[in-house]
């Protein structure tokens, strides 16, 4: 019974162990996304159109698994880093995809000329 009692012992602190790197890992891949939603703010509010279109519409069509494997070789490295859950990380794609849309628009707005919207509306 005492070896049964330890071995339950053993298995719960790796349990324990696994979340922390679970969450740790997850909450690295989530800063590193919102570092990219604030470098893409960034640029279209700084008039950077161009840039702020191609940042969100690479990180936009990323598949969720990409985004996954390319955090986790950025990440300590090792069997330890790859053999952690892909449990609670978030997908930050349609935050990308607001911000191209947003873009697109004002790409849209800047393209009509002055009496482009009076000529469509008569």
């Amino acid at each position: 019974m005492a070896g049964a009692t330890s071995t339950a012992n053993a298995f719960d602190q790796i349990d324990g162990e696994t979340k922390k790197m679970s969450s740790s890992f997850s909450e690295r891949a989530f800063e590193e996304d919102m570092g990219l939603l604030h470098e893409a703010n960034r640029l279209l509010f700084s008039n950077d159109l161009p840039g702020a279109e191609s940042l969100c519409r690479v990180e936009m069509e990323k598949n969720p698994r990409e985004m996954n494997e390319e955090s986790r070789d950025s990440g300590s490295g090792g069997s330890e880093s790859q053999s952690q859950p892909e449990t609670g990380l978030r997908d930050s794609r349609p935050g990308f995809g607001l911000l191209y849309a947003f873009v697109s628009v004002i790409k849209g707005i800047a393209s009509l000329s002055n009496d482009q919207l009076d000529e469509c509306l008569e």
